[in-house]
């Protein structure tokens, strides 16, 4: 499988090789996902995918190879982000650093209480809205769990945890991705991309 190929003189994009149309048609409807996550995740059948785009969250849960419920809310990476820049009044680029400090546990507890403070808020934001799509979906909470998002995943782990609604907890890693891609010269290797052309070629 390919995600696509380029002459030397002039790199490609994905979207050269694809109508626009059939992107949005797998961006904007979510149940695409159905068609990848079953490249990587044969067993079990029933789970939880939860994808955060940059300014909001889709929920998708599957029965049995089909999808039951999908919903979304909007609260994305994005979304946190700003609210955060504009909480301490510093640059997004700042944000990320940030974060990631979080992340790696390297937020010094003393100095960066606040910041701490701040992120589980957004947190737990977040992961308030995601319990009321759970209740509304009717779903039982202890299911396999899959999360994708694009660079502040560990952040989203960790909210996901402390609502202990998961068995199982994984994730779309790029290296899982890429063992079912090739990529063609000049075509970035990104995981959407490699997404992007799984869920193609499965309907091809």
């Amino acid at each position: 499988m390919s995600a696509g190929s380029s002459n030397e003189e002039h790199p490609y994009s994905f979207k050269d090789f694809f109508p626009t149309s059939v992107i949005e048609m797998f961006v904007k409807s979510s149940p695409w996902w159905l068609s990848v996550i079953m490249c990587f995740f044969v067993e079990p059948k029933n789970y939880c995918l939860i994808h955060v785009h940059g300014e909001l969250t889709d929920v998708i849960y599957s029965r049995n190879g089909m999808c039951v419920f999908f919903g979304s809310f909007p609260i994305g990476t994005h979304t946190i982000k700003r609210n955060l820049a504009k909480k301490f009044k510093v640059a997004k680029d700042s944000v990320d650093s940030m974060i990631s400090m979080y992340e790696h546990g390297t937020l010094d507890a003393n100095h960066g209480h606040k910041i701490i403070e701040a992120i589980h808020e957004e947190q737990n934001t977040w992961s308030a809205e995601l319990e009321k799509i759970t209740i509304k979906s009717n779903e039982k909470k202890s299911i396999h769990t899959v999360i994708s998002e694009h660079r502040h995943e560990p952040f989203f782990i960790q909210a996901l945890k402390s609502l202990n609604n998961s068995k199982k907890l994984e994730r779309l890693d790029i290296d899982d991705i890429n063992k079912h891609v090739f990529y063609g010269t000049h075509v970035k290797n990104s995981r959407m991309t490699g997404l992007y052309s799984i869920a193609i070629h499965s309907i091809g």
